[in-house]
């Protein structure tokens, strides 16, 4: 039972992050490359700013 439910808690914690964020420019440039995709550079805020604790919380966690 235990087992069952730590498999369930795994899936259900993996499903919240949709994104593969990449921290190194230069890992999103092969990438990118490779899949024939843009990049998206995120300059992040402060962690008392409104606007960037709602972007943060509505799209990048979304």
């Amino acid at each position: 039972m235990k087992k069952i439910g730590l498999v369930v808690m795994l899936l259900v914690s993996s499903i919240g992050f949709s994104q593969n964020w990449k921290s190194s420019l230069e890992e999103a440039k092969i990438e990118a490359a490779k899949e024939n995709k843009q990049i998206l550079l995120v300059f992040s805020g402060s962690d008392w700013c409104a606007p960037c604790m709602k972007l943060e919380k509505n799209i990048w966690k979304s």
